[in-house]
């Protein structure tokens, strides 16, 4: 499949091994065509709540290892 371009999808932050904040990465999605704007269809829609699952299962095993200290409030 040819792809004819990418499109910005997002910005995912990152830790370094030693805790501190990393810099940001740019996602980019690939894409047939220019985005039009509406609705998502089925399958992206599909696709969102995989990944909103995914990162709050994330989250929510980061913030159960933080100390009660470091814990938001």
């Amino acid at each position: 499949m040819e792809h004819k371009g990418r499109v910005w999808a997002g910005v995912v932050g990152l830790r370094a091994p030693d805790g501190s904040i990393a810099r940001t990465v740019k996602i980019y999605r690939d894409v047939d065509a220019e985005p039009k704007p509406g609705k998502l269809t089925k399958d992206e829609e599909r696709v969102c709540d995989g990944i909103i699952r995914d990162m709050a299962v994330m989250h929510h095993k980061y913030v159960e290892r933080l100390t009660e200290e470091e814990q938001p409030k």
